[in-house]
């Protein structure tokens, strides 16, 4: 991670570092981080080849969906709870 912040810190314009960075932090689980990279590396895709650029999108979107599928299941799960009060 350090390698990318010192890359962020000297190119701050440098998608390719964002990106990295960005998967990186999925793969440690860390999903706000993750998609707040992916995001910003997608508004600078000028550095970004097309092919890429498709691969940030489709793990933005499979980020938010997990979030999305994780809230669904903790509200379900208090549903449940509050059922069986």
């Amino acid at each position: 991670m350090d390698d990318f912040e010192r890359a962020i810190d000297l190119w701050p314009n440098y998608a390719i570092a964002y990106q990295n960075r960005g998967r990186a932090y999925s793969s440690i689980g860390d999903r706000e981080r993750a998609i707040r990279d992916l995001k910003k590396a997608l508004q600078m895709s000028h550095d970004l080849d097309p092919g890429s650029k498709q691969v940030v999108e489709a793990l933005i979107a499979s980020l938010e969906r997990n979030a999305v599928d994780w809230l669904f299941d903790i509200c379900n799960r208090v549903c449940q709870w509050w059922e069986q009060l």
